[in-house]
């Protein structure tokens, strides 16, 4: 079958005569059907599938080593859509749409995985990847696609959504009444955390530095309002025109900022990072934190349990994922869709569709 892959990393020359690893080129490879189909495992066909930035070859993700066990040729992706084609269970039918969990290693603990050392996900992992006509899993891995989305759509799903399901809903509990800061609106993250903010009945309010962005989230999403954060005054704006403080303050950014989202918090708020592009925190000011009574959780990822609940808020609240851009012509636009990464102008998800319509019959 096609898959995306990337080969070992090998040495480059760096200044101070230190070597740094970079990857080879993604690639388009033939790798292996996965055969035979263990008990209890499906082999789903793959319809479409998402990209995020850690799968993008390069980046500081790999770089640095941070994904020891990888075997090469490795799958790339982490987010797909598609079909059961061959299963061992009859509670999963063939032809059944899906969607695949992203995370392994993690059940059902509200406070993070239960054994940190299997913990992972699919993808530049030691577990194939999405990027693949198809994908062996196993059946408690799956969950019917809700109805009212495309192929394309519920590609864009899986693990942005439940990373900001549990941002939203498990750690930040946010209802009806609650107020919500948003950062960096126009990532998938961010985007499925307004979306699921305004569904639970929160005002919520977002930062961006794209005016247009700001204005695409308050006129299509329910956004009360935004700031741009390259004005040095945006917080400043931000606590004049929010009145009162936030309850929940959701970040994928960290760096500098950090200092000031404590200060806009209401007492008992609580702010959740998944993400670090601006690098590390500088200093905060301590007392906002205590005196405020506040938290700072971190949020990678999420629990098989709370994948299964995050999708079926998404059937409930009939929420349709933003997608930028699909790429039609199936993995031979893989190339075509990193480029729209590399430019940072997207405002939802990018996707890769008719992933495994030419596959060859099994």
């Amino acid at each position: 079958m096609n898959a995306i892959t990337i080969n070992k990393p090998s040495s480059v020359p760096a200044k101070a005569n230190k070597d740094v690893k970079r990857y080879d080129p993604i690639t388009l490879s033939l790798v292996p059907i996965p055969n035979p189909i263990p008990p209890d495992h499906l082999l789903v066909r793959i319809h479409a599938a998402s990209l995020n930035h850690r799968d993008h070859p390069n980046t500081d993700f790999h770089v640095k080593g941070q994904y020891p066990g990888i075997t090469y040729p490795s799958v790339l992706g982490s987010d797909a859509s598609g079909t059961i084609h061959t299963s061992t269970s009859s509670l999963h039918p063939p032809s059944t749409r899906v969607l695949i969990n992203p995370t392994r290693g993690w059940i059902d603990s509200k406070e993070c995985p239960e054994d940190m050392t299997s913990f992972g996900m699919l993808g530049l992992s030691p577990l194939p990847g999405t990027f693949a006509e198809y994908i062996l899993v196993h059946k408690d891995e799956v969950t019917a696609m809700p109805e009212h989305l495309s192929m394309e759509e519920g590609a864009a799903l899986p693990l942005a959504g439940v990373t900001a399901f549990r941002a939203v809903v498990t750690l930040g509990e946010v209802k009806a009444g609650k107020k919500v800061l948003v950062s960096g609106v126009g990532g998938g993250v961010a985007l499925f955390a307004v979306q699921f903010a305004v569904a639970a009945g929160a005002e919520v309010w977002v930062t961006s530095g794209s005016v247009e962005k700001i204005e695409r989230a308050v006129n299509t999403l329910g956004v009360k309002g935004g700031v741009n954060y390259k004005s040095p005054t945006w917080a400043n704006e931000l606590e004049s025109t929010s009145k009162g403080g936030f309850d929940l303050v959701i970040d994928g950014a960290a760096g500098e900022n950090m200092k000031s989202y404590i200060r806009l918090l209401k007492p008992g708020g609580i702010i959740c990072v998944y993400g670090a592009v601006s690098g590390s925190v500088g200093s905060i000011t301590f007392p906002y934190l205590w005196f405020k009574h506040a938290t700072i959780k971190g949020v990678c990822m999420g629990s098989r349990q709370e994948f299964v609940e995050m999708v079926n808020f998404v059937r409930q609240k009939k929420i349709r994922p933003v997608v930028h851009t699909v790429v039609e012509n199936g993995l031979d636009g893989a190339e075509r869709a990193f480029d729209v990464m590399r430019s940072g102008t997207q405002f939802g998800k990018i996707v890769i569709a008719n992933i495994g319509r030419d596959s060859e019959k099994l």
